[in-house]
């Protein structure tokens, strides 16, 4: 980033464009939401009237440096901290120079957005879907501080017989971010995504292949205390351990979407999957939405329906509860069986099932302003609390819960 930072100074220093080859834009949301649940939170929600679920601004400049290149640079903050990051902290979303080889060819260079969903690139817009948020059931809280790619990628657009058109992008970078205090970094990560459009409709498919390292500084005392185990007692203490990081896994990530408009009518649709081998800190992760709306002059009605499912490497806990059963207390020490259970709590925390139901209304009640608001129903499954978390040790594990949003977008 220093080193594309430097070029586009010079770049800035050198060029005779005038200042009337700049764009600047922004956009914001202005959100208050709910939970009906006490001691409990999804995202930054919770059982209190709250703005840090929803709320975020962001700026964007762009504009040309010569003839065929241009530069964007996008600055963004948030309510909503996932990683390691404060709430509201500014975040560089985009920095990027862009070569138009060709009327059909593009070339980017920089930090841009990953290329994971029909929204990716507007995640942070709210303006420019028709929900409150992107359904959370496939714009997963779990990736979002993932969402990121330093790198490269080319987009090449195809004319097709019959008014289509296929976006025919490749990308190769780098991700890493902070989830639930365990660091990922996919190094290299790359794949491609395929766009066909026509006028009143897209079907898209996006495929990534990521080399991945994950790693926890809680965890690291834990994996060395098993290796010790594994080489003193027994070698299943070794294989638990290793499920605690991952040291150059593949995972792959699919995605299939679609989106149909037809008179007043409105259908969009999404499905994920991730895949990763059997064996360290892997898991496995599905998703998907279908919602429909109706456009009725200012008012868009809306409802979703959507599921998730993440469980990590499901080959650890058979081999904790043998390990259980192999060496109960005494005559091993006991805190063996503390050390197993403790991880067996952390592997099943992330552990999460559910299902979820939308029913929400937008008002475009003025050019480049809007309010919606909507009611989210989740049903947690698989003794899991879904995408949520309690907010203390003794709190219950509700089965349901109910999400109240209401949020002002606009652009500018």
């Amino acid at each position: 980033m220093r080193t594309l930072l430097a070029i586009t100074l010079i770049a800035f220093s050198t060029t005779c464009y005038s200042e009337e080859n700049w764009d600047f834009s922004g956009f914001g949301t202005l959100g208050v939401g709910k939970l009906n649940r006490s001691d409990f939170a999804m995202g930054e929600a919770d059982s209190s009237w709250d703005f840090d679920n929803d709320t975020r601004i962001g700026i964007q400049l762009q504009g040309n440096l010569a003839e065929r290149l241009s530069f964007t640079t996008q600055i963004s903050s948030s309510g909503l901290a996932l990683g390691d990051d404060e709430s509201y902290d500014p975040q560089l979303q985009w920095l990027f120079l862009t070569y138009q080889a060709s009327p059909d060819l593009q070339l980017r260079l920089g930090r841009m957005r990953s290329s994971h969903y029909i929204y990716s690139g507007t995640r942070d817009v709210g303006y420019s879907y028709p929900w409150a948020r992107p359904p959370i059931d496939v714009y997963a809280y779990l990736l979002q501080p993932l969402s990121n790619i330093d790198g490269a990628d080319l987009l090449y657009t195809l004319d097709m017989p019959n008014d289509l058109e296929l976006d025919i992008q490749v990308f190769a970078g780098q991700v890493d971010g902070t989830v639930r205090d365990v660091y990922v970094d996919a190094s290299p990560t790359y794949g491609t995504s395929l766009t066909l459009r026509s006028l009143d409709w897209l079907i898209r498919y996006s495929f990534h292949i990521e080399h991945t390292d994950i790693s926890s500084d809680a965890f690291q005392p834990v994996i060395d205390t098993y290796e010790s185990l594994g080489e003193s007692l027994d070698p299943i203490f070794s294989e638990i351990g290793a499920s605690l990081y991952a040291d150059g896994t593949n995972y792959q990530y699919h995605a299939i979407g679609g989106q149909w408009e037809h008179n007043r009518w409105g259908v969009i649709a999404e499905k994920y999957w991730i895949r990763a081998p059997e064996e360290g800190f892997s898991n496995d992760s599905d998703g998907w939405y279908l919602s429909v709306l109706y456009h009725l002059e200012q008012l868009t009605p809306y409802i979703v329906v959507s599921a998730y499912d993440n469980t990590l490497n499901k080959e650890t806990l058979p081999l904790i509860d043998e390990a259980l059963a192999n060496y109960p207390a005494p005559p091993y020490p006991a805190d063996i069986g503390l050390l197993l259970s403790g991880t067996k709590e952390v592997i099943q925390s992330f552990k999460a099932q559910q299902r979820s139901y939308t029913v929400g209304m937008r008002y475009d009640f003025m050019p480049n302003w809007c309010l919606k608001g909507e009611v989210q129903y989740f049903n947690f499954l698989a003794n899991s609390t879904g995408q949520g978390y309690p907010l203390n040790d003794s709190a219950e594990r509700p089965e349901n819960a109910t999400l109240y949003t209401i949020v002002l977008d606009v652009v500018f």
